[in-house]
């Protein structure tokens, strides 16, 4: 079987930053989390949703990673890869209309 043809440059970026990014992304997740603790319940929600997306963008850059080491045969893996980057960005994009949403509900609350 041939392997896939992707430029293996794209994939390194992707691992390492994938990587990188998604472990950064999960201290501070815990931080948030564990600061939210001291607020309310509620208050740990941010947390764990950094800590999704944390999951998220480490798992694709592992998954590039994975993809690179078989020579660009296991597309089972590069599946994944996208799969993982497919819901980051469904996550912010929730995220993102979510504040949209929220901003115009108060804008109109706070116009008289």
């Amino acid at each position: 079987m041939d392997y896939i043809n992707v430029d293996p440059k794209h994939l390194r970026r992707i691992s390492f930053w994938g990587r990188f990014l998604g472990a950064v992304i999960g201290i501070a997740g815990v931080i948030v989390a564990i600061q939210g603790l001291f607020t309310t319940v509620i208050g740990v929600i941010p947390g764990l949703v950094t800590l999704l997306l944390a999951h998220f963008i480490f798992h694709s850059g592992a998954r590039a990673n994975k993809f690179l080491k078989s020579e660009r045969h296991d597309v089972k893996a590069l599946d994944e890869l996208l799969n993982n980057v497919s819901y980051f960005l469904l996550i912010n994009g929730i995220l993102l209309i979510t504040s949209i949403i929220f901003y115009i509900v108060f804008f109109l609350l706070t116009v008289e």
